[in-house]
């Protein structure tokens, strides 16, 4: 059999009354399945269509047009959701949010109007940072949006450097760990002096016309009598504790009084005597097994026998 044309169904009405379609034979003797596509029906069956399984339309290279009328919508659902799509002059709604017409120009953002109508527009606001570098703090200015860098100001995330001077009604040091060699805790002052002179870290000195030597309490000399420092670390550039709490320990009970030793670089609980020419000096009080309130003294006795 030839083409065969239903020319008889001219409207929806016609196509939703047809029940079955009969398989015909062709003359080989094959069955084939009548399929309706009729071009010249405009409109689908103002029933409801259902898809009892997966259906895949292809376009084979053409537009697909859904055209509503007035305020009707393109809507999509499922059992929990729906979206509808709405279309008039130049106006495109997905869920009654109303999207730009056109696109906006480079570096523009999408805002809103706060009443569902969402437009291009030009970022504005943001903040100004003049005389940026890094690691330096940043200041208000006196303009709004505008922040200053301020050169003598800054912090590398281990050390806060301050050039000029500092005016504070009280400074509180508070370290939250004084335990392990070298360390220090609360009301901890740091001298930095003697350039990057070696010195070695938990240890007691005293500072010279030639930097940092190592303490000793068995002569009148500066190594005794000098301006004491207890080293924080490897290298004098990494701040001498000149008074403060510091991890130290030293035989005796706690709140003893602890005075320069005569074993060099250290301290001890133990009065210097007996011998002459040593030198006796307070240098501070035992807080704990391994903890001394490093606090030395300005006054010194050199003992005579």
């Amino acid at each position: 059999m030839a083409n065969v044309k239903f020319s008889q169904f001219t409207t929806e009405t016609d196509i939703a009354n047809v029940t079955e379609l009969v398989g015909f034979k062709t003359a080989g003797g094959v069955n084939t399945n009548v399929g309706i596509s009729p071009d010249n029906i405009p409109n689908l069956g103002n029933a409801d269509l259902t898809a009892t399984a997966a259906r895949t339309y292809t376009q084979d290279g053409n537009s697909l047009t859904f055209a509503t009328a007035g305020t009707a919508a393109f809507k999509v659902t499922n059992s929990t959701a729906t979206a509808a799509l709405e279309t008039s002059a130049d106006t495109v709604k997905l869920q009654g949010i109303q999207y730009p017409s056109a696109d906006g120009s480079a570096g523009q953002v999408m805002t809103t109007d706060g009443s569902g109508v969402l437009s291009f527009t030009s970022a504005s606001g943001g903040v100004t940072v003049n005389t940026q570098a890094v690691n330096r703090l940043v200041a208000c200015s006196s303009t709004t949006d505008v922040l200053d860098g301020e050169d003598n100001l800054t912090f590398d995330g281990t050390e806060l450097n301050v050039t000029g001077q500092v005016t504070a009604n009280q400074i509180k040091v508070s370290p939250t760990n004084a335990s392990g060699l070298g360390r220090y805790g609360e009301g901890t002052e740091l001298l930095y002096l003697g350039g990057s002179a070696a010195v070695s870290q938990g240890k007691v000195f005293a500072y010279s016309s030639t930097g940092w030597v190592i303490s000793a309490a068995t002569s009148v000399s500066v190594a005794s009598t000098g301006l004491m420092g207890f080293a924080s670390g490897t290298n004098a550039n990494q701040g001498m504790v000149v008074k403060g709490i510091i991890s130290l320990t030293v035989a005796g009970t706690v709140g003893d009084v602890v005075y320069l030793n005569t074993v060099t670089g250290s301290l001890t609980t133990t009065p210097v005597s007996g011998t002459a020419g040593f030198v006796s000096r307070v240098m501070g009080y035992k807080l704990s097994a391994d903890t001394v309130y490093f606090n030395p003294s300005q006054d010194w006795i050199e003992i005579s026998s």
